[in-house]
């Protein structure tokens, strides 16, 4: 995630790492980094001598915008909405790393939503972290379950206090009481952990689109002069319908090293253009 800081021109470089390829893609990102500001109108308010909590002291102030831009003004001291968001992103497992890994989210307008993946993926998080915390109290009391069973088993010690602080103890649960209490604990242990491991499992699920019946699948052919959008309305029908883009030289680059009879072909009519040109 790259946030410009300031009115001038930026370039990044994206480094991508594909599956089962050893080589690196480079992508150079570059666009124009725009200072947002707002006004306030007047620039200064003044206010008299008034008494703690004194409701009579009232000024108006306007908050205006100057750019194009939409923005969003948020406060942190009063807006609950704003602070859930940023513990959100504060509790996901990289965004607070050293490298942060970077995700692919689509851009959020001025008062849209938070993101419904990030808040079902954190939901889930601490739904998983709950069910450790409530296993770790049942493995906690089976523990003590032990210590208390291995009591009772014991020859019992001389009482080295009076009687009287004896008697405030209290009294040590029998063997029924606490293999009734193990069991009840076994079963819930069992519970918690079956469900515990349904939401690992969908966490790491990964949910690929429809797969497309071969009837329905349609190619898309798209063509035009130079510095026409073609490799923009490309990239957005593949990401609007998980689809892969093929380009023509990738194309011929392909059936070069095959040597299929259309690459001969497709060298002839380039070499042809080239002459005529």
């Amino acid at each position: 995630m790259f946030t410009p800081n300031s009115d001038k021109q930026f370039q990044q470089k994206l480094t991508f790492k594909c599956k089962d390829n050893q080589r690196q893609f480079v992508l150079n990102v570059k666009g124009q980094g725009i200072h947002y500001q707002v006004d306030l109108v007047p620039e200064t308010v003044g206010l008299g001598p008034v008494l703690p909590y004194d409701t009579s002291a009232v000024q108006c102030i306007e908050l205006r915008n100057p750019m194009e831009q939409a923005i969003e003004v948020l406060s942190q001291d009063f807006d609950k909405q704003y602070v859930d968001e940023e513990d959100i992103l504060k509790r996901m497992d990289h965004f607070q790393a050293a490298q942060p890994e970077p995700q692919f989210l689509p851009l959020r307008a001025p008062g849209g939503e938070f993101w419904p993946s990030l808040r079902e993926q954190d939901d889930k998080k601490r739904k998983a972290e709950d069910l450790k915390e409530q296993l770790g109290k049942i493995e906690a009391e089976l523990f003590t379950l032990v210590k208390e069973e291995q009591a009772l088993n014991e020859p019992p010690k001389e009482d080295e206090q009076d009687g009287e602080a004896a008697a405030d103890k209290p009294p040590p649960r029998t063997q029924e009481e606490i293999s009734s209490r193990r069991n009840d604990l076994t079963e819930q242990k069992g519970k918690l952990e079956a469900v515990l491991a349904e939401e690992q499992e969908d966490r790491l699920e990964v949910k690929y689109p429809a797969a497309v019946k071969e009837a329905d699948k349609l190619n898309i052919v798209i063509v035009g002069p130079e510095k026409c959008g073609k490799t923009t309305l490309a990239n957005y029908l593949a990401q609007e319908h998980q689809r892969a883009v093929v380009r023509l030289d990738q194309l011929y680059d392909w059936c070069m090293k095959r040597g299929s009879q259309l690459a001969d072909e497709a060298t002839k009519y380039l070499e042809a253009k080239e002459v005529e040109f």
